[in-house]
């Protein structure tokens, strides 16, 4: 007679576990990239705002703010992420900047071969580097 064991053995149970760790290795830097454009993505619609601030503020001033206090807070949740800043502001120019912070590893954010890391616009709106606002 035999007994018929049901459940499952060790070899099945080792398949097992290295398929999930394989998936999680494709998943988890996916879910990671996804979430760092989608804080770049706020950063970018927060530089807009303080863009469209400033030149309201010009057309007000006859020169841009030099501090980002003139300009109000923009929405969102992008101070988790980012830090803004007027970098060079004078009577016809001016550049507003995000950089990325440290938290949730938003500093790694690239697309391509491009650091998204820092994100720039000028008074004319030239937005650099160019791959990260597309």
């Amino acid at each position: 007679m035999h007994q018929h064991h049901r459940g499952y053995g060790l070899i099945e149970l080792a398949v097992a576990i290295s398929l999930i760790a394989l998936l999680a290795s494709i998943a988890v830097p996916t879910y990671q990239r996804v979430v760092r454009k989608t804080h770049r993505s706020s950063a970018i619609a927060a530089l807009m705002e303080l863009h469209l601030r400033q030149e309201k503020y010009r057309a007000d001033n006859a020169a841009y703010a030099t501090a980002l206090t003139q300009l109000g807070t923009p929405g969102g949740d992008v101070a988790d992420y980012y830090s803004l800043s007027i970098a060079a502001s004078t009577a016809t120019s001016n550049t507003l900047r995000a950089d990325a912070r440290s938290t949730g590893n938003q500093n790694a954010d690239a697309q391509g071969d491009v650091s998204c890391a820092r994100l720039e616009i000028d008074q004319s709106g030239t937005r650099t580097p160019a791959a990260c606002w597309r």
